[in-house]
């Protein structure tokens, strides 16, 4: 996916000391409607960012970077006021950051 940060993404550590960062991507889509116009529809995508590339990512990004991500789907599952919840994220495998043309190459992955 390829998509722009909505907010800038905060470090945090396991208690073993595993950074850790949450982001969340907007994707934007163009489309023909039915009635032939254009339209244009977001989505919203949480990424989770585990080790190395979460430090990489909250150094070197901020709200509006536009970033490449690729990873795998996970559903979290837990329950509120009784109310079984879920919540769909993509746990990064690789990120790209797409704003400098120097980051075009710079790719940092999960280990």
């Amino acid at each position: 996916m390829i998509g722009n940060l909505t907010q800038d993404p905060e470090l945090r550590y396991t208690p073993s000391g595993v950074a850790v960062t949450d982001i969340v991507i907007a994707v934007n889509e163009k489309r023909r409607a039915s009635t032939g116009e254009w339209v244009e529809e977001t989505t919203f995508i949480n990424v989770i960012i585990w080790g190395r590339t979460a430090e990489y990512v909250h150094q070197n990004t901020q709200k509006s970077s536009r970033v490449f991500v690729e990873g795998k789907l996970k559903i979290d599952t837990w329950n509120k006021d009784g109310e079984k919840r879920t919540k769909l994220k993509v746990v990064s495998e690789r990120i790209v950051l797409l704003d400098k043309e120097s980051d075009r190459n710079d790719e940092e992955e999960n280990t």
